[in-house]
């Protein structure tokens, strides 16, 4: 069965948000480049060049990340969201020119563990940025935390005020409230996140112990589906705000959490977002407080194309007469799955898009004019969960051929594994808005498991 594509999503500027770029400077690559290629994989817009695949023998997956598309998205964001600083959720896309490219430019970071924040200290960034918002944390962590000088956190129970009372007595308090996450894709409310109601007996105890609160956290959770939940999580944190007044407490924090769209299909836009945000700041809150937000996916998720290559193909025959219930033409086998990094099909809830990149050595202009097959897309294992999509449609591929998949940076090489002894995709660096391209190969300070280890063990 054949089918004519019609689409013409292959193009990673269709779903980015249209922002002025201007011309970059000339920079070097590891690889060979071809400026066509860059036009088709990352839009017309863009003035500078694809790392090209010619010339190599090496079939390993492999990223093109665009730091000028996370450069973009930070100016998209101080336009949409004036005022209310953006702390980069570091698990989202740990890649350390990520984190570079962003402390130099001055954003804050949200830190969920001890490594998180030494990956972040090690980049020259000042502790005052940085929130440790991990609501329970391990002894070793707050200890770390307290010996490089990071101070706010967040909780959401007793037991954590008392363990930071003795190993993070400097500590400055964010309580983290429980909202109404059930409009979300990715709810966090069932782990995290104290009830308002019992918000006033937890301040009591902090206060109680001595600590210092600064202010109030909260997360409407990610793939939020309905803006107003914003609303009604402000609310609440005025609420807390009040009361932690009434004890005598003087709040001037609110953190407005994560979850942010990465790009437009997610079913919320930044500009819908900001419009309630800023409408129930205005109604709930005074001026005098400081308002961070802690985006991962919305800065880095566009950022990243990732590169496969079919390994192996197998054509689906019909059985007396009787078609396969899988209803595909081919199964693709490819260098990444869901070992590697389409992790996020399985914890993040990522439809994967495939476009044929090359087919029979040669590269395909457009897609939309192929006649396409139903197919299904696996990974390298020998395990039958490690699956792709079960169902796409390309044009006939065959050994040695390319597939992309776009939107690949947040939430993939972060929580990709080894399983089976398969290398993670290695990452190929442009920058398609500056041209600069962070050096940090000689970070004698960057953090490793192994030093990690040691660390705990002296």
């Amino acid at each position: 069965m054949q089918v004519v594509n019609s689409t013409g999503a292959h193009n990673i500027s269709n779903g980015a948000p249209k922002i002025p770029m201007k011309k970059s400077s000339s920079h070097s690559s590891i690889l060979n480049v071809k400026k066509s290629l860059f036009n088709y994989s990352f839009g017309n817009d863009r003035n500078t060049k694809l790392i090209s695949i010619d010339g190599g023998d090496s079939d390993e997956s492999f990223f093109v990340a665009d730091l000028g598309s996370i450069e973009g998205q930070i100016n998209y964001w101080n336009k949409q969201m004036p005022g209310i600083t953006p702390y980069y959720a570091v698990k989202c896309n740990q890649d350390r020119k990520v984190l570079a490219l962003m402390a130099s430019m001055g954003i804050g970071f949200d830190c969920a563990s001890r490594n998180e924040i030494q990956m972040v200290i090690s980049l020259g960034v000042h502790p005052e940025r940085i929130v440790y918002a991990n609501p329970c944390k391990p002894i070793s962590h707050l200890k770390y935390a307290h010996s490089v000088g990071v101070r706010k956190f967040t909780f959401d129970n007793y037991e954590e005020l008392l363990k930071v009372k003795k190993y993070l007595p400097n500590g400055q308090a964010i309580i983290r409230v429980l909202t109404d996450d059930s409009k979300s894709l990715c709810p966090f409310g069932t782990k995290f996140g104290v009830h308002p109601k019992l918000a006033p007996k937890l301040l009591d105890q902090a206060k109680e112990l001595g600590i210092d609160m600064l202010g109030v956290s909260f997360h409407v959770g990610s793939g939020c589906k309905d803006v107003r939940s914003y609303d009604d999580a402000i609310l609440r944190a005025r609420k807390i705000f009040d009361y932690a007044s009434s004890i005598g407490y003087k709040m001037s924090f609110l953190d407005i959490g994560g979850g942010f769209p990465g790009h437009p299909q997610e079913g919320t836009s930044l500009p819908e977002i900001s419009q309630v945000v800023f409408c129930a700041i205005q109604n709930y809150f005074p001026k005098g407080i400081q308002i961070i937000a802690e985006p991962g996916r919305f800065l880095v998720s566009q950022s990243m194309t990732l590169f496969s290559n079919v390994t192996s193909k197998r054509k689906v025959e019909s059985i007396d007469g009787t078609r396969p219930a899988s209803d595909v033409d081919f199964m693709y086998y490819l260098t990444d799955g869901v070992y590697g990094c389409f992790n996020n099909t399985v914890f993040d809830h990522y439809t994967p898009r495939p476009i044929a990149f090359r087919q029979n050595d040669e590269y395909i202009s457009d897609p939309s004019q192929l006649v396409v097959s139903p197919c299904s897309i696996w990974g390298p294992t020998c395990d039958s969960i490690d699956v792709i999509t079960k169902k796409a449609l390309l044009p006939e591929l065959f050994v040695g051929d390319w597939i992309m998949f776009h939107h690949m940076g947040a939430y993939t090489v972060a929580a990709a594994s080894t399983f089976q002894s398969q290398p993670v995709s290695r990452i190929v660096y442009t920058n398609s808005l500056s041209g600069q391209i962070p050096k940090t190969d000689n970070l004698e300070n960057w953090p490793s498991v192994q030093s990690f280890e040691r660390d705990l063990m002296n």
